[in-house]
């Protein structure tokens, strides 16, 4: 799924080097996994469902250490913002990630953003009057995050590139939601250019993010949900 297969394969390897930090060890392992069967996928549909999967694993947080954490359970947003505040606080992660946007997905992602149907804002703006285009409630704020992100897309900051992906990914949410959920038609034409777009982000930034995550170990991804453990496994007994 790495635009290079070597590139996976590499990843692969790298992973079993961390026998010092297991957890991190089992949630790119799980991660990858998902990754693997995403390259297979046939349509863009399967594609980005199982990209999301994969995304999921990198920065989903056992229940009760979020709860440790936060003082109350998060919201998925907040869980998103959280992972991205650690991959853009390493040496090398915002500059790695900003220049992948920059280079690989800039038009996607312009796209993505100026795509009304997957900002939350604007299902929450219908009503039962016909809707006007020029003038619907929240059209401000999707114009204004819009313009902030490809605006902050030319600077070269770790706040600026959290943000894009704060962003961009809130996009990527509705739309995980409209496919998980079964609120899109599979291979449908009315939503085919943002799938398309999705599955591409997802599938340049995942590989990504697995990557800083493997080149720092020494950062505190979080507990995983589901452990691993050799004391619960039926197998050992």
């Amino acid at each position: 799924m790495a635009d290079d297969p070597r590139e996976f394969e590499s990843l692969k390897a790298r992973m079993k080097g961390l026998e010092n930090t297991p957890e991190l060890r089992h949630r790119l392992h799980r991660a990858l996994s998902w990754l693997d069967r995403a390259d297979s996928a046939n349509d863009a549909d399967a594609k980005c469902i199982f990209l999301w999967v994969a995304f999921n694993a990198a920065y989903a947080i056992d229940h009760m250490a979020e709860c440790e954490e936060w003082g109350h359970q998060p919201r998925e947003w907040e869980r998103q913002e959280k992972y991205f505040e650690r991959l853009t606080r390493t040496p090398d992660g915002f500059r790695r990630i900003r220049s992948a946007i920059r280079t690989k997905l800039w038009n996607p992602v312009e796209r993505l953003m100026s795509n009304e149907y997957i900002f939350w804002g604007f299902w929450a703006s219908l009503t039962d009057a016909p809707f006007d285009w020029m003038n619907w409630e929240r059209k401000g704020q999707f114009e204004a995050e819009r313009t902030q992100v490809m605006r902050r897309l030319r600077h070269s900051s770790a706040g600026d590139t959290k943000y894009v992906l704060t962003r961009l990914f809130d996009r990527l949410n509705t739309l995980r939601n409209q496919l998980m959920h079964g609120c899109a038609t599979r291979a449908g034409s009315l939503n085919r250019r943002q799938v398309e777009d999705g599955a591409e982000v997802l599938r340049v930034l995942v590989p990504l993010f697995l990557d800083i995550m493997t080149d720092h170990p020494e950062v505190d991804w979080g507990r995983i949900s589901y452990p691993v453990r050799d004391d619960i496994r039926e197998d050992r007994r």
